[in-house]
């Protein structure tokens, strides 16, 4: 399976500056986390109505940051990230906040584990979100969810 490269813009704000002129590093995590949500909203198709009524969240286990080169007020900035391995329960996505010039700017990895809002236990990933991070074999959407828990033998 080949990863889906979701892609969003943003450009730096004054409320996200450190005294220096940068993007201040508590601010970087939150662009990586709107960039996910806005991939999955604008690029996957689900709404957060539709997040919300799914049978499963997902929780960051562990979040790497690497801070490469600076980002300067009123930089625009595309953030770039993709599924590096996919587990029965977890999965690895890599995030890359590129620059105009396309430099690399920042990089951050999420460790993820899908969870059961039932149990609270980890879970199967849904099908149909697992076929939309790839761009073979695209399931269609589906309103019945609660049937398309991964087995054991697919991841």
């Amino acid at each position: 399976m080949t990863p889906r490269k979701f892609r969003t813009h943003h450009r730096v704000s004054f409320n996200h500056l450190d005294p220096f002129g940068h993007l201040s590093a508590t601010n970087y995590l939150p662009l990586f986390l709107e960039h996910r949500w806005t991939a999955f909203r604008d690029e996957m198709g689900y709404d957060y109505a539709t997040i919300a009524s799914w049978p499963i969240v997902f929780y960051i286990r562990r979040v790497t940051q690497e801070f490469l080169i600076p980002i300067f007020a009123d930089e625009e900035l595309e953030i770039v990230s993709w599924v590096v391995s996919l587990g029965k329960l977890d999965s690895t996505v890599r995030s890359e906040i590129r620059k105009a010039n396309g430099k690399i700017a920042a990089t951050c990895e999420f460790e993820l584990v899908c969870m059961s809002k039932e149990t609270r236990r980890p879970t199967p990933w849904l099908k149909d979100v697992v076929a939309r991070l790839f761009e073979d074999d695209i399931l269609p959407v589906t309103h019945h969810l609660e049937d398309q828990r991964l087995g054991a033998t697919a991841c």
